[in-house]
């Protein structure tokens, strides 16, 4: 079975594993790791009540979750079980796990969120993706303004002199 492992496992430092997806490098810090002989498990957990499952990560814009995942097979050596998002308030977690390394289905995650290899690697491909379009997006100037324009919790922009935008609120 599973053990727990590693608790902030930091990754892409100096001193850590690489990760990069989507052209990408990144640096964190995973909640926590556990593994077994032949495979590594990732949980992040979440103050929220409601988290998502694979199926929405591409609409709510989530990466965490694989890049996560990849970082702590990076570490181990060892190939990816799942990893997923845990409410601290519900318990319930979701994300993604391959049922043929976990041994099953789990406890508190929802029998949707189980995948195959071919799913795997389909994720895998889509997150890099989302990455690659994000960061051309970034470079050509183009930011979205996330939250919508209409949440009063929506930063306030000024335009500046040489086509620069500036956050005047957040």
């Amino acid at each position: 079975g599973f053990v727990p492992t590693d608790q902030e496992l930091g990754f892409g430092g100096p001193d850590d594993a690489p990760v990069s997806l989507g052209g990408v490098r990144f640096r964190g810090r995973i909640d926590r790791v556990d593994c077994s002989s032949g495979a590594v498990f990732v949980t992040d957990y979440k103050s929220s009540r409601r988290v998502s499952g694979h199926a929405k990560f591409a609409d709510e814009s989530k990466i965490q979750a694989v890049v996560y995942a990849l970082a702590a097979a990076a570490a181990y050596e060892l190939p990816v079980a799942g990893s997923v998002y845990r409410s601290l308030r519900s318990r319930q977690m979701r994300g993604f796990w391959r049922s043929d390394l976990v041994g099953g289905q789990l406890a508190l995650g929802r029998e949707e969120d189980a995948i195959g290899d071919s799913v795997f690697d389909e994720l895998l491909v889509q997150t890099a993706e989302r990455i690659e379009t994000a960061v051309a997006g970034i470079r050509a100037g183009r930011v979205p303004r996330e939250p919508s324009p209409s949440s009063p919790f929506a930063p306030t922009f000024a335009e500046r002199p040489g086509g620069y935008t500036r956050i005047t609120k957040i």
